[in-house]
């Protein structure tokens, strides 16, 4: 398509979406170290809420003059989408919670040496290697099986955290290698699934941003995750059990409310989608 020169770019709406995800990252960032009650925290969650506010009021007056707003806020009028966006950040909530006290409680918990702690992620990185290929071709073939792949991405990430929530010493080393490699197994569901899901319901004109909306989501349920965990772990005082399993708690929660999303309404608006081709 050729650009429409008449078009100018979204300046305005590019400076406050600087401020309001600068202020929002470093906020979720420093609060678990600082407090949450001090006055730069409170400082920064009211510059991330006065900016999104401004920039969603900024968006939605271009977007109405019909420019070209950075964020086009008729994205999140169409409510398949917007889900969506829930599922994939819950789907990637678990990784960082995961990652960083699965391996704490490794080390510090059941005592095991750093070499083996080094070592759990490597079931799931070679299944997320060799098993989307697999995923990929089956999702394809029909698609019913999207909302299947996206419950199995979250309802198999729920069942392998939830052990986590009871962590002692007497755990074994093998329940984390087997726990970690399942969790390989759900992102395989899930790198074939959401994002050609969402991809799906976008227009021509709101691919590209929807996209990269998407991308965003998924980077922020890390930091997401980091700041909450932080805050439940330290919220136990010094207990490293207790900390990690209220950690854990947050990542079953989360990736349980992505399966009852995908299963009480993405289920239902594929096989209503699917019912529509056919009676066409």
């Amino acid at each position: 398509m050729e650009r429409n020169p008449n078009i100018k770019l979204d300046v305005k709406g590019m400076l406050i979406l600087v401020v309001f995800v600068a202020s929002l990252v470093l906020t979720l960032n420093y609060a678990p170290k600082i407090g949450w009650t001090n006055p730069t925290i409170l400082l920064g969650v009211a510059s991330t809420i006065v900016s999104f506010l401004i920039l969603v009021k900024v968006e939605q007056q271009v977007e109405n003059a019909n420019g070209q707003p950075i964020i086009a806020m008729s994205l999140f009028k169409n409510k398949e989408y917007s889900i969506l966006l829930i599922i994939g950040l819950s789907c990637f909530y678990y990784s960082t919670i995961m990652l960083t006290y699965g391996s704490l409680a490794a080390f510090q918990i059941i005592r095991s040496n750093a070499t083996t702690v080094g070592l759990l992620s490597m079931p799931r990185t070679i299944i997320t290697m060799i098993l989307p290929a697999f995923t990929g071709i089956w999702v394809g073939k029909h698609r019913g099986n999207s909302w299947k792949s996206m419950a199995l991405a979250s309802g198999l990430v729920a069942l392998a955290m939830l052990p986590f929530t009871m962590i002692s010493s007497s755990f074994s080393i093998m329940i984390f290698f087997v726990l970690f490699g399942v969790t390989g197994i759900a992102e395989s569901f899930r790198a074939v699934s959401i994002t050609p899901a969402a991809q799906a319901t976008l227009t021509p004109e709101t691919l590209s941003t929807g996209t990269a909306l998407l991308n965003f989501i998924n980077s922020l349920a890390a930091v997401l995750a980091g700041s909450f965990g932080g805050l439940l772990f330290n919220s136990a005082q010094g207990d490293i059990a207790k900390g990690v399993s209220q950690a854990f708690v947050s990542a079953v929660v989360v990736s349980t409310l992505a399966f009852l999303l995908v299963v009480f309404f993405i289920r239902k608006k594929h096989m209503q989608d699917s019912e529509d081709v056919m009676a066409a």
